[in-house]
């Protein structure tokens, strides 16, 4: 039968089941095989032929009859299993079906009574006397885990010929049938094309069986779904080898193939497909959990020892837990890393190597090793391959900043380096030099580490990223915060993009125009502190950046507590930064395109953020509209810093009762397959800090020249006001001296790219009081920076009076030389903000990856067409 008259005849097929008024149940296998015995339709043809007004149809006049049929089908797909699916009539049927229910299921799904069809018993299943019949969805599932260890269908048949073949695949030892070598598994079994087109099929409608989450709204994500409960539970025998699996086949797979240019264009890649979609499943099978997610939030706030293990009551959560052997767990940080570094992996010849497109699928995944698997984490940043993971993501972020499409991806590589930064060894890790293999763009030439890189682009996610980014300052700042007690050396163009962020924030506008603005303000002088107090050495870029803003810390101390002064925040004419002559020098500066930095090394101006086109990697398909979520919760850990340099974490936090308020719905604009990012929210104020006194007249003091009685140290506001009362510069000797000039490079530089940050969204009904202010305001970490300040300014003027000071290198290296030891206030404790689950964020995640299936399966266009209530879909205007 030619392919033109194969689809009439199912079209005609199809019109006779509408058209049927009498019940067709009884009908024989002649009737039904019309559906799927036909070798030559495809997944396309099922989808063209069998429209959406057709489904409806069958809903609406014909209900009996599609019910048939979805037994029909069922069962036949059952009946391939008992007979080992031999034979090539099988093979096509089995095919024909899985796409048949493809097609069918979301429109199924959209109905509340439609979805009990599946849980009805399935009365042509084999039970022992006396049990009940298992449910459709149950037969359906248990089926197709059996179908993907079929020899010959889905797995290579082994070499072994005669008794040892099965008739049934139940009695098939699916453990010696992994799909890949990796874990379990030694050597590769083989593949072939078709086998791994039939595998990926298999996984698509197991997809769509766990797709009834996209018909319920929003607030009924809680609701158990089924499906899950059953492939994950023990009553799935295949938990393990479908695991390993999944993981082998995505781990092993070498998109850049035998390194020969275009290879992948004149081959093809089947086995891409079948990775994309085992990577889907993995991100379902991963992010289920069976109870509730209130249980969930629930039991993470419990004490440790009551806490369930790690994917408790979901086995391949359960699994993934327990992996930990290095070499699999080298086996999956490697393979992960490998895919995740080939989008901006770049090539002399344009296109000659395989793009994957499937990289948010990856974040999830790893996001979900690193949060079920403890062990995986901890080797992952002990792993040489750890910055081929932390440079691609921030290029990521990078690049999604502008691009409302891919917000979503921006979450997630954040929430990856949440996870991450928790950890020391992140932070001590980032020291790395960086040495640029890539080109990485808006960021300006600099000589540092990968902690510079970290700064840098986080600082221009905020600096020049869409205004709905703002309640993700929060968690980019956590980050910074987590790992600055660990940075060694930080670079001036990254200390000067520190102290412009510090400038930016603590303006009252800014501070005033929503009642948790003032945290920003925490984090950074909170990372100030951090690397004064443990990372003094080697950070003397950074302590001269102090110098130089010396007075944004005094005007921080002085903030204005008087009702008449806390006015309405509004956005200054002129950018508050940068003067006119500035602006004119930046004009200069920027159609020039380089500048010189204070170390006197040439760097990349910053110009406007090009626009980003949005990814066409999805087909033209509607996109996905995802609820704004709440906030992340995290945990405050305290860390011990002993003298051999190892932390030691002692018992969490206890969150005190400051209100924080929730992100209005006004600053969150609809967007593109992705949610307003959570925010993270501080579990408690942050503690005022101490002010101890040192010794009057101690050994440091003389050894740093102050006179005696200098080093008392009284507070911040007692600074401020003596720095206040100076004489003012026209009276006395002018100081030769780069303090007394504006210096920060840092004003002129992105004078032009802080439209989104000196816009804060104001929220509606917010009046700062004077007893709003004084709430925080006398909680403010300055002490050790005043103290810095008041040590070292003092001398720093006297160096430039008396030696004719004229360059900044001649300060750093004076800085360099000196010490700050029994001159400072006792080392704060390490505070280190850990990543908490909640219900939000669970439920913000969960949206985000189904609107991430939605828009990847568009060949076939899976859940086109049909109501989904998940999130909403933009569909394309017509005309």
């Amino acid at each position: 039968m030619g392919g033109g008259s194969s689809r009439q005849a199912f079209r005609q097929a199809v019109l006779d089941l509408i058209s049927t008024k009498e019940a067709v149940a009884g009908q024989g296998n002649t009737f039904w095989e019309r559906y799927w015995s036909d070798p030559s339709l495809t997944a396309q043809d099922y989808f063209a032929l069998l429209t959406t007004e057709d489904v409806q149809n069958l809903k609406k006049d014909a209900s009996g009859n599609l019910t048939a049929l979805c037994f029909k089908v069922v069962e036949r797909i059952s009946v391939a299993t008992t007979t080992a699916c031999t034979g090539p009539n099988d093979h096509i049927a089995v095919l024909n079906c899985v796409r048949l229910l493809t097609r069918l299921i979301p429109f199924l799904f959209e109905d509340s009574d439609w979805r009990l069809l599946f849980w009805s018993p399935a009365n042509f299943s084999a039970t022992q006397e006396g049990e009940q019949p298992q449910a459709l969805a149950q037969v359906l599932l248990n089926s197709l885990a059996d179908l993907l260890f079929c020899p010959d269908f889905t797995v290579v048949p082994k070499t072994k010929q005669g008794p040892e073949n099965p008739d049934d695949l139940s009695s098939i030892d699916s453990c010696e049938h992994i799909w890949e070598a990796g874990i379990g598994c030694s050597v590769s079994p083989g593949r072939t094309a078709a086998i791994d087109s039939h595998r990926t099929e298999i996984i698509k409608l197991l997809v769509t069986c766990f797709s009834e989450t996209l018909y319920y709204k929003p607030e009924e994500i809680g609701a158990p779904n089924r499906w899950m409960l059953h492939f994950t539970s023990s009553e799935n025998r295949h938990v393990l080898p479908i695991l390993t699996s999944l993981l082998n086949v995505t781990c092993t797979y070498d998109p850049v193939g035998y390194g020969v240019p275009y290879y992948w264009t004149m081959v093809g890649d089947p086995r891409g497909d079948l990775v994309e979609a085992a990577v889907q499943l993995l991100c379902l099978v991963l992010d289920y959990y069976p109870h509730s997610q209130v249980n969930r939030l629930q039991a993470a706030s419990q004490p440790q020892a009551q806490q369930p293990e790690p994917g408790a009551g979901n086995l391949f959560c359960g699994y993934v837990s327990r992996l930990h052997q290095n070499e699999d767990l080298e086996f999956v940080a490697k393979g992960m890393i490998n895919l995740i570094y080939n989008p901006v992996r770049h090539t002399y010849l344009p296109y000659s190597i395989k793009k994957v497109f499937f990289t948010q699928e990856l974040y999830i995944v790893l996001w979900k090793m690193c949060e079920l698997n403890k062990r995986f984490m901890i080797h992952l940043l002990r792993s040489p391959v750890l910055f081929d993971l932390v440079v691609p993501i921030l290029i990521n972020i990078l690049e999604s900043r502008a691009n409302p499409a891919m917000v979503g991806m921006l979450h997630v590589g954040v929430f990856i380096f949440l996870l991450l930064s928790g950890e020391r060894n992140f932070g001590v890790r980032l020291n790395k030099p960086f040495v640029p293999r890539i080109t990485i763009p808006d960021i300006p030439k600099f000589t540092g580490t990968h902690a510079d890189l970290l700064f840098l682009v986080f600082h221009k996610v905020i600096t020049s990223g869409l205004p709905r980014l703002q309640p993700l300052y929060d968690s980019l700042l956590t980050i910074l915060v987590n790992v600055s007690p660990y940075l060694k050396s930080l670079s001036m163009v990254t200390c000067s993009r520190l102290m412009h962020l510090l400038e930016s924030f603590s303006t009252t506008w800014f501070l005033f125009a929503k009642p948790t603005n003032h945290f920003l303000v925490f984090y950074l002088l909170e990372i100030f502190n951090n690397i004064v107090q443990y990372q003094f050495d080697g950070n003397t870029n950074l302590i001269y950046s102090l110098l130089r803003t010396k007075e944004v810390f005094y005007q921080l101390s002085n903030l204005p507590e008087d009702s008449y002064q806390l006015v309405a925040p509004t956005r200054p004419v002129d950018n508050p930064l940068a003067d006119t002559n500035q602006l004119e020098g930046d004009s200069k500066a920027g159609s020039e395109g380089t500048s010189k930095n204070t170390d006197g090394q040439v760097v990349s101006q910053i110009e406007p953020t090009p626009a980003v086109q949005q990814s066409t990697e999805g087909g033209h398909v509607p996109m996905p509209e995802i609820e704004p979520a709440g906030r992340v919760h995290m945990v405050e850990v305290e860390v011990e810093h002993n003298r051999d340099g190892l932390d030691t974490p002692t018992s969490p936090l206890q969150p005190d009762d400051t209100p924080t308020s929730p992100v209005s719905p006004s600053e969150q604009d609809q967007t593109i397959l992705n949610a307003t990012p959570p925010q993270v929210t501080p579990t408690r104020t942050p503690p005022p800090q101490a002010t101890p006194v040192a010794a009057t007249g101690s050994p440091a003091s003389q050894r740093e020249g102050l006179p005696a009685g200098a080093q008392t140290y009284a507070g911040a506001q007692t600074y401020a006001s003596a720095y206040d009362a100076r004489p003012s510069k026209g009276k006395g000797k002018p100081l030769k001296s780069p303090l007394t000039r504006n210096l920060m490079p840092l004003n002129r530089d992105v004078a032009r790219s802080t439209q989104s940050l000196v816009e804060p969204v104001a929220t509606p009904n917010f009046k700062p009081t004077p007893e709003w202010v004084r709430s925080w305001k006398q909680k403010l970490p300055l002490h050790t920076v005043i103290r810095v300040l008041q040590v070292l300014v003092p001398q720093v003027e006297k160096l430039c009076a008396e030696n004719d000071v004229k360059t900044d290198q001649e300060i750093l290296e004076y800085l360099k030389n000196g010490t700050l030891v029994g001159l400072l206030p006792v080392p704060h404790p390490i505070l280190i903000r850990k990543y908490q689950t909640s219900e939000n964020t669970e439920k913000w995640f969960h949206s985000y990856i189904w609107g991430v299936l939605y828009v990847r399966n568009y060949d076939p266009p899976i859940w086109y067409d049909t109501s989904i209530r998940l999130f909403q879909v933009a569909k394309p205007s017509v005309g």
